[in-house]
């Protein structure tokens, strides 16, 4: 990590480049927190699941799962001792809500005796 600054143990994943960019970019808060994230851990393409779950659970998700499942192994190698995950992800859209469930499943499938915290983020009211 840079110098005054944690690196998070954290994978971001989204089809919005933009949104993951910017994470990185910040560092976990607006001008330069006190996190910064690891480009080899994040998951970004192009296109979204079109607001429909169905897609992004069932076409994005076993499309995608290997890469994002290779990623999460990356960061648990470098853990002292694993102790669960924290899913954070949206209840809209296809992507955060239908990608977001299969990769909470897919988390659960293949670390099951880590706890697993799965946070929904509702859609901010005007936009």
């Amino acid at each position: 990590s840079m110098p005054g600054r944690w690196r998070a143990r954290a994978v971001l994943v989204d089809t919005e480049p933009r949104v993951v960019q910017r994470c990185l970019d910040d560092g976990g808060g607006h001008g330069g927190g006190r996190w910064c994230y690891g480009r080899e851990s994040t998951y970004c393409r192009q296109g979204g699941a079109a607001n429909n779950w169905a897609y992004g659970f069932c076409h994005y998700g076993p499309a995608v799962a290997e890469e994002i499942l290779d990623r999460t192994r990356r960061e648990v190698e470098h853990c002292d001792r694993l102790e669960g995950f924290m899913a954070l992800h949206s209840v809209a859209g296809g992507t955060g809500s239908g990608l977001g469930s299969y990769v909470v499943q897919l988390l659960r499938d293949s670390f099951p005796s880590a706890v697993l915290a799965s946070i929904s983020v509702w859609p901010f009211e005007s936009g």
